[in-house]
């Protein structure tokens, strides 16, 4: 109607319309145009996707239209059929309608009306079967079926003789349907109309096609003949995965735009099914990857609540998945990390970064476990963190072999200090014996004192030397502790002054202001044991040993500059000789182990390898400067922590008494009883002494009710300290016990601990140390945890 009257106020020179159109179709528009005088000689054409069979033609001549455009056509096309019409200089046909187009008229619409129901019909049945395989495919998620069951509902859906898939790289996810499926490798290569498809990425539809088409023959088997391809690319926002192929239409009809547009939307599901499928597949994979994974994998919430575990964490801790779900992972901790350890560990991966390094863990039955741990933070698609993720390596039995390889090293280190070590105790017994028989005589008190303080003093020396060597040779490292540096390093000068050759002049410069370290007393010593005998050994004729100590803080463009360097607060210990140097060609192998040019029999290899580990394992690093003929420097870098403080011991004027207590004294050497019962019957204690274990079970039995405190040794002959132990503590288990000894191993002092005793005493001991572990254990807390007291 709107057309009608634009049409006759402006009367334009031609008028393109639709045919099937609402309230007004394009047939009665056309009529009343030719009724009106005014309009009646208006070039007409019909531009129109339905209506191109002969009849509808003919009812539009008859009306006055003679020029007809299919729907939908390329812009160039319109604009040539406009010329050619506005340049058409025929007559205009017949301008009035004959009186039969009434009826033509409602005969033409009413079967066309009838044809389009049919579409419709079709169009709904086709719609029905793509919501049907759409809900197929979501549920579907084998890629291989799914391109089967895609084949199956595409030939079904577009009444296609033959459909195949072909998905680019995924070969073995390609299917055909109305084909034998030995042809399949004959479809693979996206090669003739389905690599069209493929390199433009977008429909193709092809008909009256022949087997001698070279579009054809590039991609189809010769036993097959097609005369109609439809192509359709599997394709969704972002990535385009293949094509969709259908040829010869079961009703022998060409492929129509319907056709394609069902096609379109069916590719579209295939796109989105068979993306959701390979990522279901994928998953899939990754998960049988951690269930079947060697290393232990753990997810917590942001909250740090364990969300999962996989099996090898199961079976190498012993809970659970449901005993450890919802709980924290510190129910893993052996209690050995310090709090410093933690606190970095979880700033680190708050903040998004990799946390990295060893944890020593506890299982569920009390057993211990190392792991190397790689903590980070997962983020969503907004890159909020959502949980965290913890990938762990068991390397327990790794470290039961490191800890047997660095005590051999340590005993290799010990044997090359034999000699002077012999040296010096030789030289410490030497006064002792000397001054010894000169007791018995009458002295004034002057020179008496000077006596007992030599003597005093030598044993002092010989004690620090023993336990020395003790922690170099037993093989047992400490747990990590704050240190003060400086102490461990004029120890060590110390060891190195008495036990070097003379002909090595040893010097120190060590800052009485070092900041402290967390780190393993033992395995420090043995980082500067190592390169201090290496220093020797490259000095064969003598020279100077310099060891320094300093701190310092490493900014961002010097550790940049340094491997395995970070930004941040360091002790440097300094290890400088003169001596031969290291050749330029083997600096970067002295670190591997085995790696040594010391003759056969003179070393292992092992010193310098060690060495690296320990201060890795510190966080720490090394640098290594060396000059042939001019000497070699190994700079230690260790963390530190400058706003730590360690409180110093505060000595007591005077030793505290006991109350006339009874106290069983049981060693089998009789001169450490002689003297413990001297010292303690003058701080005010009563003492009964045994030589054994059978002996002091006797005095026991006999004098339980008066005795108040067991002080004995756990290596005697017959009844051991430990039998000892048991058996007193099962006729008496709240009698509080000393156990003292000089063998320090971790199973013995377990086994004490097990035993509930009060203190554990570190042969060998001062008097003042004894008298004050009796105090603590009789009159200030009796019922404390065990210590052990050096």
């Amino acid at each position: 109607m709107e057309a009608l009257e634009l049409a006759r106020n402006n009367r334009p020179d031609m008028v393109i319309t639709d045919v099937l159109m609402p309230r007004m179709d394009g047939y009665e528009f056309v009529r009343q145009l030719r009724n009106d005088p005014n309009t009646a000689s208006i070039r007409i054409m019909f531009y129109s996707a339905s209506y191109h069979d002969a009849p509808a033609h003919a009812l539009a001549k008859a009306c006055g239209v003679r020029y007809f455009l299919r729907k939908p056509a390329e812009p160039e096309a319109i604009l040539n059929m406009v010329e050619a019409v506005l340049s058409d200089e025929e007559e205009p046909l017949p301008q009035t309608p004959p009186e039969s187009f009434s009826q033509e008229h409602l005969r033409l619409m009413t079967d066309r009306l009838s044809h389009e129901v049919s579409d419709l019909e079709k169009i709904n049945q086709r719609l029905s079967m793509l919501v049907e395989i759409s809900q197929q495919l979501a549920q579907e998620h084998e890629p291989q079926r799914l391109a089967k069951e895609c084949c199956r509902a595409a030939r079904e859906i577009a009444a296609a003789e033959y459909a195949w898939l072909g998905f680019h790289d995924r070969s073995q996810h390609n299917a055909v349907s109305g084909l034998d499926s030995s042809m399949i490798p004959d479809f693979l290569p996206l090669q003739g109309l389905p690599g069209k498809v493929f390199a433009e990425r977008r429909p193709v539809r092809v008909n009256e096609l022949t087997n001698a088409d070279p579009e054809v023959k590039q991609f189809l088997p010769q036993s097959v003949v097609i005369d109609s391809y439809l192509g359709v690319p599997i394709v969704t926002a972002t990535h385009l995965y293949g094509v969709l192929s259908l040829a010869n239409k079961t009703d022998r009809q060409p492929f129509d735009l319907d056709d394609e547009h069902i096609a379109r939307m069916l590719a579209a599901q295939i796109a989105i099914a068979y993306e959701n499928a390979s990522r279901y597949e994928e998953l899939c994979k990754l998960s049988l990857v951690v269930e079947q994974s060697p290393v232990l994998i753990l997810t917590t919430n942001t909250n740090g609540e364990i969300e999962y575990v996989n099996p090898k964490l199961v079976e190498v801790t012993g809970y659970t998945l449901e005993e450890v779900v919802g709980k924290n992972p510190r129910i893993f901790k052996s209690g050995e990390a310090s709090a410093d350890t933690y606190r970095k560990l979880w700033q680190t991966i708050t903040s998004g970064e990799i946390w990295r390094g060893e944890l020593h863990n506890r299982k569920k039955n009390g057993e211990q476990y190392w792991v190397f741990a790689a903590i980070s933070a997962v983020r969503n698609s907004e890159g909020v963190i959502t949980h965290y993720v913890s990938i762990m390596e068991d390397i327990t039995t790794r470290k039961s072999l490191e800890s047997q390889l660095l005590r051999a090293q340590r005993l290799e280190s010990i044997g090359t200090l034999a000699s002077g070590v012999a040296h010096d105790l030789n030289n410490i017994l030497a006064p002792i014996l000397m001054s010894a028989p000169l007791l018995r005589k009458k002295l004034p008190p002057q020179s008496l004192d000077t006596i007992v303080s030599t003597i005093e003093t030598a044993a002092r020396r010989g004690a620090d030397i023993v336990k020395q060597v003790l922690t170099f040779g037993r093989g047992v490292d400490g747990e990590r502790v704050l240190l003060q540096p400086d102490h461990l390093i004029n120890e060590m000068v110390k060891i190195m002054s008495e036990t070097f050759p003379k002909t090595i002049r040893i010097e120190s410069s060590v800052s009485s202001h070092l900041w402290p370290v967390v780190g393993d007393a033992t395995q420090l010593h043995q980082i500067m044991l190592n390169l201090c005998i290496n220093a020797r050994d490259a000095m064969p004729h003598g020279g100077v040993l310099r060891v320094a100590a300093r701190n310092t803080q490493l900014d961002v463009n010097f550790a940049s500059m340094i491997h395995d360097a970070k930004p941040g607060s360091y002790v440097v210990i300094e290890i400088k000789d003169t001596g031969t140097g290291i050749p330029r060609e083997i600096v970067d192998k002295i670190f591997d182990p085995f790696f040594t040019t010391k003759e056969v029999g003179k070393g292992t290899g092992l010193g310098l390898s060690t060495v690296l580990g320990i201060v890795k394992s510190h966080e720490g690093f090394l640098h290594v400067d060396s000059h042939m003929g001019e000497g070699t420097t190994f700079q230690v870098y260790l963390p530190a922590t400058p706003s730590a403080e360690i409180k110093p011991e505060t000595p007591e004027d005077e030793l505290p008494n006991g109350n006339g207590e009874w106290i069983l004294v049981v060693d089998d050497e009789a001169s450490i009883r002689t003297v413990a019962k001297t010292i303690l019957e003058a701080h005010n204690y009563n003492i009964l002494d045994a030589a054994d274990g059978a002996e002091a079970l006797a005095l026991y039995a006999d004098k339980r009710d008066s005795i108040r405190l067991l002080l004995t040794d756990t290596m005697m002959p017959i009844i051991d300290g430990i039998a000892l132990i048991r058996a007193i503590k099962k006729i008496t288990p709240e009698l509080r016990v000393i156990a003292s000894t000089g063998q320090e191993e971790k199973g013995r002092i377990a086994e004490l601990r097990s035993l509930r005793v009060n203190a554990i005493l570190a042969k060998p001991y001062t008097s003042d140390t004894l008298i004050k572990a009796l105090d603590r254990v009789l009159h200030q807390n009796p019922k404390a945890k065990q210590s052990a007291s050096q």
